[in-house]
């Protein structure tokens, strides 16, 4: 053995080591048979060393220390000189001429010209094959010159087969035959070259370029001699006059590339490309690989494929240069030896996504080389990742396994098994291979694996072993730490999950490879850090190219609530790259909750120019369509067939919620009753099919009432014995037996059809049994699977979300509500009682309110106007409220943005043309508008029959029905109001939404409710004015977005003052306010004059009303200190006097009689004193006010003073 090695040894250092050489050598020194090879002639055997040198010629290799992991490298270094080699000199020394000299033995020139046809044909076997023949034949016979071209030719035909060793000796050998000739200087100096002999090589080529200066082969040799050192050392070899021709530009560009330095490789390559003029299809497929190649030290453009367009024209050029190169040798002898080219051209398109043509060229690179190990791993992905075909996959991978080419192969096996289910192998291979001490990045990724199997296999015990063993390494990298907050969430650590990944964020730079920081990003998306997550993406996203990271990142933004950020991404990738359906669904997305309804129909319409069949967006235009009112738009869509196969769960339900909107009844039942069909085996489906049939249109009695056997019937069958079974009868070819369906075609239907109930059929009769059925119910389909899904939700289905049920005794006294009916009243009232009580402390908003008693706001308001001790809080009352109010309103031009309840109240007054005469059109939120579409919608489902509900109102229980009258009437008013809304508000897009955090509107939203919150949010915006008769709202407003408001009242004011309001209109007004309970509204002496005309000058409603807003009890519980007090008080006594003095002289004009005026004054007074003190303070401080009023009226000012002091003897002991 050692004098074999010794031999072995001497091959190689003399530059004659064969490729089995190599590998002998390399297998000694991995199974340390040998410790080292020197270059100084010795050669030691056992024991350590400090250097290893392995010799190759004058290549030396040498690596300090002689450890396991220096002893691997050494091995691969030894195993990488052949493809070294190739890589240096192939693309020159291919590229000379092969005819060697223009003397040629007559007899032998046509045999010499054939082989140099099938050499420049590429067809170097057959030509090899044909020299080596026509050597033996001619070789001892023939002259020198003759010996010269056939050595010449068969070493560049070893060479082009890459047989470099032998190729070098036929070149060497074949200058002793024509010594003198420059060709021949050039083989030899290639051949030299080739054995590892720089020196003698360089000594050839400086003797061939005495002879011939000009000589840009040797030019291009020249500096294939010494690739180290600097480009620009050896660009200076070579005069400037010859750098840029083909062959010197080409040696330049694989120097370069050698390098890494792909710039300078590029610019060369091109150069040769472009001073082509001999056709070198190598200098093709060398700049073609480099383009790609280029991309490999960009490891977040490797993993994340974000291409722009220079880097695809890049990789087009890239298919197109290896294309002209590969279409050259395809079928030749020389496209065995460049599989490598098509190959590379298959990576290239799999890069720009044509699988197809990718995988095609893999396959034809694997016809050529059918077990090399990285075509077969390229196969693999490319069956995993295009078609899916993960069978395939895992066998190829698993051919693989150990190659020293692929290292990766088992984690990528490992992969695809582990998301096939196959973990327990999975598992295993990823164990054997963490025992084998890989390199830290494939380390790390074997981790990544076992940590996501565990995971996934909720296998517990092992998981926290990986925990564990994580935690105790001193130095944790960033996958580890991600491998942490995975594990720490899989074990339900929140706490932990968020510390590891912030610390691994904290480690983050532009160093960490683009892999470790989506997954971290990932990572934080799956826990709901979605803002953390946005973040990390935009370290490494291209916010330029329209790519799916791109469409992450603007879900990310949505759902941190960073609206902006993804709107302008939306609104950048729509204008560049056009309608695609994601950004234009999230570009929809975002303009419908902003509101913004005419912007998303124009984005839908324009993608469904280009996308016609897309359903889901057509659905989203449909609910658009409804929205903004377009009905016949929305009737022509809802005409046209859908295959309710091609709608997920959700789909089904926006379709059948439309159905039921525009009056499509069978259309609803039929869609209602197939999508339950279809999603039959879940809650939901049955929950959704009884809910929707509940708020069904009550006119659909012919769909519903079937009283024959007929297409869509559910029909009971009862036998003699046995249990009653019932048959669906439907004209579908794909009737669900499990679903009791029968198609009309089967002979049951077709007996069935046209009976009633108390028929008979016959389903068998032969001369044993007769088999007679009875018909004992008929019904609609609808309606069975009403009652049927009834009964599923109650057995099967019980933990359906938003279903309760209420059990009921029948046993319970008919005379009195059932105990569990009253339970649930009992609760709801308690609540409602609370929501009155925080409501009357002025801490509940409206729309709280709304939301907190499961009402929409319209029944609340409703309710509050009704009731004279919870009422509307439209303000305090005060003077300077109303003069600071008053200032915004007269200030600059503004636009009042109203909301619900004010909308309500305007209509409630018939002020809403008078408000918009004064003010313009008002600016109003579309979610507004929504509310009231369907409390419309909700009341025209009821508007034809009796409705009646439950409740409780102190310690009674009763039943409030409304009359079908009622409910149309109020119908009716709602649309009036929605029509008017159209023609005379501006529907305002919330934009200010864009720049709310999602959790701060969220939190907004769910305070007030969207369409307050919609309101708050434009009011915010420059020129807008908030206008909402909420006080508690404009409260809100004011301290989290510093905006003012204005309300009702105020608003009529400043429209009398203008001018627009008449005077009496603007009493019967404000009279209408204090009837409904508006407080704190305003009144002066006239208004109170015109109530008491309204009350027929009695002491009654509403005149009675407007002087409970005198009592001191009516003064607002937040008017707490004496000053302001007081000042209320000289405003009652201002407002007291003047009505005095106004009723006097009505009494003229009028002819009231003193009796009737008499007891208006006393209640006035009883009003006045009502809750005060010193009531004696405020008599005197009245009779003082109308002395001074009354001062040209004794006879008035007596009278009156008289029934003061009357009134004070009989009230004030």
């Amino acid at each position: 053995m050692l004098e074999n090695m010794k031999e072995i040894i001497n091959r190689i250092e003399n530059g004659i080591g064969t490729q089995s050489d190599f590998k002998a050598l390399a297998s000694a020194v991995e199974l340390k048979q040998i410790t080292l090879a020197t270059g100084d002639r010795a050669v030691s055997f056992g024991g350590d060393v400090s250097d290893v040198v392995i010799v190759t010629g004058d290549n030396n290799i040498v690596i300090k220390g002689a450890s396991a992991e220096v002893i691997k490298q050494v091995v691969y270094k030894i195993e990488q000189l052949p493809a070294l080699l190739e890589e240096r000199l192939l693309s020159v020394i291919s590229r000379f001429p092969v005819d060697t000299s223009a003397v040629l033995v007559t007899e032998h020139q046509a045999e010499l010209n054939h082989a140099k046809d099938l050499i420049t044909g590429y067809n170097y076997r057959q030509a090899l094959e044909y020299l080596e023949k026509l050597k033996l034949r001619i070789w001892d016979n023939t002259q020198p010159i003759v010996k010269y071209r056939l050595l010449a030719n068969i070493g560049i035909t070893k060479l082009n087969l890459h047989q470099y060793l032998d190729a070098g000796k036929y070149l060497i050998q074949a200058l002793h035959y024509n010594s003198e000739d420059e060709n021949a200087l050039y083989f030899a100096a290639v051949g030299h070259l080739l054995l590892g002999q720089p020196n003698k090589s360089e000594q050839l080529i400086n003797k061939l370029l005495k002879i011939n200066p000009t000589n840009e082969s040797a030019y291009a040799l020249l500096i294939q001699i010494y690739p180290d050192e600097d480009i620009e050392i050896i660009i200076n070899k070579v005069p400037e006059a010859y750098r840029n021709s083909a062959r010197v530009a080409g040696a330049l560009g694989n120097i370069a590339k050698h390098k890494l330095d792909f710039v300078q490789a590029e610019k060369w390559l091109q150069i040769a490309i472009d001073n082509d003029t001999e056709k070198f299809i190598e200098i093709k497929a060398d700049l073609g690989t480099l383009l790609l190649e280029s991309f490999s030290t960009d490891s977040l453009l490797i993993y994340t494929q974000q291409l722009d367009d220079l880097d695809k024209n890049k990789i087009q050029k890239a298919i197109r240069l290896l294309t002209e190169a590969w279409n050259q040798v395809a079928n030749t002898d020389f496209g065995k030896l460049c599989s490598g080219w098509v190959f590379n051209r298959g990576i290239a398109k799999r890069i720009l996504g044509l699988w197809e043509e990718a995988i095609s060229d893999v396959d034809i690179a694997l016809q050529i080389e059918p077990v090399n190990p990285v075509f077969l791993k390229e196969k693999s992905l490319l069956l995993h990742s295009y078609k899916g075909d993960n069978s395939q996959a895992i066998n190829l991978l698993k051919e693989i396994q150990g190659a020293k080419e692929v290292p990766e192969a088992p984690l990528l096996l490992a992969n695809i098994l582990a998301l096939t289910k196959n973990y327990n192998q999975a598992k295993e291979l990823i164990t054997n291979f963490i025992h084998q001490n890989p390199e830290q990045p494939l380390l790390e990724w074997a981790y990544k694996i076992l940590v996501q199997i565990y995971i996934d296999t909720k296998d517990v015990p092992n998981g926290i072993q990986v925990y564990n063993l994580i935690q105790d390494k001193e130095i944790k990298t960033v996958n580890d730490l991600i491998n942490l907050a995975l594990l720490a969430k899989f074990i339900d650590d929140k706490n932990d999950t968020l510390k590891f990944l912030q610390e691994a964020r904290d480690k983050t730079d532009v160093s960490t490879p683009a892999q470790w920081v989506l997954e971290l990003a990932n990572a934080f998306s799956s826990i709901g850090e979605y803002a953390e997550s946005a973040n990390l993406y935009e370290k490494i996203v291209n916010t330029c190219l329209d790519t799916r990271l791109n469409y992450t990142l603007i879900e990310l933004y949505y759902n941190s609530g960073q609206f902006r950020k993804a709107l302008n991404l939306c609104q950048f990738l729509y204008e560049k790259y056009g309608a695609s359906q994601f950004v234009c669904h999230m570009l929809s997305v975002i303009q419908e909750n902003i509101g913004n309804l005419p912007e998303a129909k124009i984005i839908c319409n324009e993608y469904l120019q280009f996308s016609p069949d897309d359903l889901q967006m057509k659905i989203r235009l449909a609910l658009i369509n409804y929205r903004i009112g377009a009905l016949d738009e929305l009737d022509n869509f809802l005409n046209l067939p859908i295959d309710i196969n091609n709608l997920s769960f959700e789909l089904g339900l926006q379709i059948i919620y439309l159905y039921g909107l525009r009056g499509f009844k069978e259309k609803y039942f039929e869609t209602l009753y197939q999508l339950r069909k279809k999603f039959f085996n879940q809650g939901k489906a049955h929950f959704n099919y009884f809910v929707a049939f509940i708020e069904r249109e009550t006119n659909s009695n012919s769909l519903l009432e079937h009283t024959e056997v007929r297409a869509n019937s559910a029909v009971c069958l009862q036998g003699q014995y046995g249990t009653p079974s019932w048959f669906i009868l439907v004209d579908d070819d794909n009737a669900e037996v499990n679903q009791d369906e029968i198609n009309l075609k089967d002979f049951l239907a077709q007996k069935l059809l046209g009976k009633v109930i108390g028929d008979e059929v016959t389903l068998k009769e032969d001369y044993i049994t007769k088999d007679t059925r009875k018909i004992i119910d008929i019904k609609s389909k609808y309606v069975y699977a009403f009652q049927k899904s009834l009964e599923l939700l109650e057995s099967r289905f019980p933990d359906t979300p938003g279903l309760s049920t209420v059990k009921i005794d029948i046993n319970e006294s008919q005379d009195q509500l059932p105990k569990s009916i009253q339970n649930v009243l009992d609760k709801s009232s308690d609540s409602f009682l609370e929501l009155e009580k925080l409501y009357k402390q002025r801490r509940l908003p409206i729309g709280v309110f709304a939301k907190l008693a499961q009402r929409d706001v319209l029944s609340v308001w409703g309710g509050l106007i009704s009731k004279e001790d919870l009422g509307i809080h439209c303000c305090i009352g005060t003077a300077e409220e109303r003069n600071h109010a008053n200032s915004l309103l007269v200030t600059k031009p503004i636009r009042l943005v109203i909301d619900i309840v004010s909308i309500l109240t305007l209509h409630g007054l018939d002020a809403a043309d008078v408000v918009v005469n004064a003010f313009g059109k008002l600016g109003i939120a579309q979610s507004t508008i929504d509310i009231l579409q369907k409390a419309l919608k909700d009341h025209r489902i009821n508007e034809s029959k009796q409705s009646a509900f439950f409740g409780k109102e102190g310690n009674k229980y009763f039943i409030h029905e409304t009359a079908p009258e009622a409910v149309k009437s109020f119908a009716d008013y709602l649309e009036k109001m929605i029509s008017w809304i159209k023609t005379n508000c501006e529907i305002l897009p919330c934009t200010a939404a864009l720049d709310v955090g999602r959790d701060e509107r969220f939190e907004l939203q769910e305070l007030i409710g969207a369409s307050f919150s919609d309101t708050i949010l434009i009011a915010s915006e420059p020129g807008n004015l908030l206008y909402s008769d909420d006080w508690i709202l404009r409260q809100i407003a004011k301290a989290k977005f510093d905006i003012d408001g204005v309300w009702t009242q105020l608003v009529l004011m400043h429209c009398r003052t203008a001018n627009v309001l008449e005077k009496d209109n603007y009493n019967e007004m404000v009279i209408k306010l204090v009837l409904s309970n508006y407080h704190y509204t305003s009144i002066d002496a006239h208004v109170l004059i015109e109530a008491a005309k309204k009350s027929d000058w009695l002491v009654k409603r509403p005149f009675t009303n407007l002087l409970n807003l005198l009592r001191n009890r009516s003064v607002s519980l937040l008017i707490l200190n004496e000053q302001i007090d007081r000042m209320s008080l000289n405003s009652i006594i201002t407002v007291t006097v003047d009505f005095l003095y106004e009723l006097w002289r009505e009494q003229k004009i009028q002819q009231i009689s003193n009796e009737r005026r008499d007891s208006l004054v006393v209640e006035m007074l009883n009003a006045i004193v009502h809750g005060r003190q010193n009531r004696n303070y405020t008599l005197r401080k009245l009779i003082a006010e109308v002395q001074q009023k009354f001062y040209f009226l004794p006879f008035d000012e007596r009278q009156i003073i008289q029934l003061i002091n009357a009134w004070k003897v009989i009230n004030i002991v």
